[in-house]
């Protein structure tokens, strides 16, 4: 996103980071891909003569219709599986 003109405030970003739970890197990826192809679809009817400065600012608008598209890719039991795992075998450690 920091190479994206976005209108988000960093209220937008905590309530979109509060709907990804369960998502993968890669789904955050793809999320934030989905997102930045907003305001290209809203300007489709003018594509051919308009600039990338020109295209609107990708908003929390955007980000609401990619979370209705791209959904978590590692299942809540899964990820449980990991954190288990973690706790027995893994070197992450919690601050107190």
């Amino acid at each position: 996103m920091a190479k994206n003109i976005n209108s988000l405030s960093i209220q937008d970003i905590e309530d979109i980071s509060s709907k990804t739970d369960g998502y993968s890197g890669a789904d955050i990826h793809s999320l934030c891909q989905e997102a930045a192809m907003g305001p290209i679809r809203e300007s489709a009817s003018s594509l051919r003569n308009i600039q990338e400065a020109d295209l609107p600012p990708i908003s929390p608008d955007h980000f609401a219709s990619a979370l209705r598209q791209v959904r978590p890719s590692v299942a809540l039991k899964d990820l449980e599986l990991y954190v288990k795992w973690n706790q027995e075998f893994g070197t992450f450690s919690r601050s107190s």
